[in-house]
């Protein structure tokens, strides 16, 4: 497999060198511009807009062929719009979470929750109620695998929508929805 790169200008990945950080996911973590955001930590960003479980758990080893020490994954929304089940994401999340810890067990996983949209901007066939209760079943999937979870879900709400102030079209986050997620999960990059 060929060397893959970040489109916003992060390193190669693919690569044997040793890696601090991972963030993986689909647009949501493809346009972060995770470089700026934290400046000081070594993060390689392996966001892939369009991208599904499915899709994820094809391309994880490349992702994490350099054994990185944390990896932050927020993965899902695209199979719902897809009207994938939820039960079959689960289980595809779950293989995804499998083969982490199978190919570089010492990487810490933090699984993220999926994000509110805003359905008076973005139309779709699922509702943020689905999106809590999916994003409850990946709390759940964490539990049991005892890794860190990240629930964002509520601090992009306002009056049950994704707040317009961190979306450019009630899916995709603006420069302030950045803001908003690189404060949640500061903590757990820095420690």
């Amino acid at each position: 497999m060929g060397l893959l790169f970040s489109a916003m200008g992060g390193a190669a990945f693919g690569q044997d060198s040793p890696r601090g950080i991972v963030v993986l996911g689909d647009s949501l973590t493809h346009w972060g511009d995770w470089k700026s955001l934290f400046p000081d930590a070594e993060i390689t960003n392996c966001g892939m807009a369009g991208d599904t479980t499915e899709d994820v758990f094809a391309r994880l080893g490349p992702a994490i062929s350099s054994k990185p020490r944390k990896l932050f994954l927020l993965i899902g929304i695209n199979d719902l719009l897809q009207t994938k089940g939820q039960a079959e994401v689960l289980n595809r999340y779950r293989a995804i979470l499998k083969k982490i810890a199978k190919n570089s067990p010492a990487t810490k996983v933090y699984v993220q929750s999926l994000l509110p949209v805003n359905t008076e901007m973005f139309t779709s066939s699922f509702s943020n109620e689905d999106l809590r209760d999916f994003s409850q079943k990946l709390q759940k999937i964490a539990e049991e695998k005892k890794l860190e979870y990240i629930d964002l879900f509520p601090c992009f709400l306002k009056d049950g929508q994704m707040d317009r102030e961190y979306t450019s079209d009630g899916l995709h986050l603006s420069p302030a929805g950045y803001d908003r997620w690189k404060e949640l999960i500061e903590k757990f990059v820095t420690e």
